[in-house]
């Protein structure tokens, strides 16, 4: 699904397969869970309270850089700089931004 998503991106954008430096930033949104109180869901709002649950983060951003490879960038070896969280949020969803160096 991911490779998918950034094709049809790819193709609405024109853009090519980037063969320079990237740098990627990922954020792993979670919705929390609806048993939460309001006590903490104002402790997520206020960021006191943050997403320490499973899945690992190196797990998810793994999944995600594999799906990448040879569809946005030619080889995961052109990441110099990578920016990876997880965080609360309304859905659950993946933010990803790509840039060229």
């Amino acid at each position: 699904m991911v490779k998918l998503t950034a094709k049809n991106n790819m193709n609405k954008q024109r853009l090519t397969i980037a063969e320079c430096p990237i740098a990627v930033h990922l954020t792993f949104v979670f919705a929390p869970p609806k048993s939460y109180t309001k006590r903490k869901l104002k402790a997520i709002q206020d960021g006191v309270l943050r997403y320490q649950k499973k899945p690992d983060l190196d797990n998810l951003a793994k999944g995600i850089l594999d799906a990448l490879n040879q569809t946005v960038y030619k080889d995961d070896s052109q990441i110099v700089e990578l920016n990876v969280k997880k965080q609360y949020g309304d859905t659950d969803h993946v933010l990803i931004a790509i840039d060229k160096l």
